[in-house]
């Protein structure tokens, strides 16, 4: 727990601190989701690193001026390096022009991985449109989900290499992150849906 608050104090202590968030732990999925501004911040920092059965939410929209090609990076924090540098732990790239969403994470720092997945661009992926998806954390995979009127659809299932995922960030400026949420389950045995 300690070393939890000093990781969240050092981010806030460098001069990186006005392009950085927190995002803190809500108990349960019941619980509303964490409203940001329009200009949220280039990175949010989860309150504890992601443990086995952690929930992440996000609801963004994606800008109608522009064709999408839009990336989110799950990201492991390094002191060492600038915070851009940092390893992604897991990489969602929107990429309209393609007709898919591209999954993939780094091996080490900059190099992709060999497993990319190519999920077909679903129907309501649309410029203007409102999305809300749940990454579900487990300490061999990550779960994505969307959610939808009709219930939370399986997108897809990527393995995960890497322990300590601690930021979040978005590349590319075609979409609005309206809200978020970290559902801190982690190690819960009564979670395993």
């Amino acid at each position: 727990m300690l070393a939890t608050i000093w990781l969240s104090l050092a981010l806030f202590d460098t001069a990186q601190a006005d392009i950085m968030g927190l995002l803190r732990c809500s108990g349960s999925e019941k619980d509303p989701m964490t409203k940001l501004q329009l200009f949220w911040p280039a990175f949010m920092v989860f309150e504890r690193r992601l443990k086995h059965g952690d929930w992440v939410r996000l609801s963004f929209a994606f800008r109608r001026e522009v064709s999408i090609d839009s990336a989110l990076d799950f990201r492991k924090y390094d002191r060492r390096l600038s915070l851009d540098e940092n390893i992604v732990t897991l990489h969602m790239r929107f990429i309209e022009k393609e007709n898919r969403l591209s999954i993939n994470a780094h091996d080490t720092p900059g190099v992709w991985q060999n497993n990319e997945q190519s999920i077909p661009w679903r129907e309501n992926w649309k410029r203007g449109s409102l999305l809300k998806i749940e990454i579900r954390y487990r300490n061999s995979m990550f779960e994505i989900y969307e959610m939808t009127s009709m219930g939370t659809l399986l997108i897809s299932k990527f393995l995960n290499r890497h322990r300590d995922t601690e930021l979040i960030t978005a590349t590319g400026d075609f979409f609005y992150i309206t809200e978020a949420q970290l559902i801190c389950y982690g190690n819960d045995p009564d979670v395993g849906r």
